[in-house]
């Protein structure tokens, strides 16, 4: 089995933060509670076993659009747990705003867009090892 890529070690450092944060926040939000905060964490750990098992697939870093892929995904999830994380607080505070549903609809069409890419990236031939992209004249 391969090591886990730095990624995955950054999502669950991230996902640790997030109970942390929530923990903590919890602890002076005189006793109101959020869905969304309690739960953003759990996003960043699927995060980081998606990654561990993507990158037990072999050769798949040699793919064309991994970087798209990859970039895109990433995009969402950070979108998606920053919308979750001013959800909480909002909701905490017993507020409310029209403009968190954007974060949202953003994740989702950026997890869309990556498993598209994910799908795109198996269809596409991959990058040969010595090849240089530009053709010999």
């Amino acid at each position: 089995m391969r090591k886990p890529t730095r990624t995955t070690y950054t999502y669950l450092l991230l996902s640790l933060f997030a109970w942390i944060f929530n923990f903590v926040y919890s602890l002076f939000s005189h006793g109101v509670t959020s869905g969304f905060m309690a739960n953003m964490y759990l996003v960043l750990l699927i995060g980081a076993v998606f990654y561990f098992l993507l990158h037990q697939i072999p050769g798949v870093r040699r793919r064309r659009l991994y970087r798209v892929f990859f970039n895109t995904l990433n995009t969402s999830v950070a979108v998606l747990v920053v919308g979750m994380a001013l959800r909480g607080i909002i909701d905490i505070a017993g507020s409310s705003s029209q403009y968190l549903d954007w974060y949202f609809d953003i994740a989702a069409v950026g997890f869309i867009l990556s498993m598209f890419l994910f799908f795109l990236m198996y269809i596409i031939r991959p990058k040969s090892e010595g090849s240089s992209e530009r053709p010999e004249a």
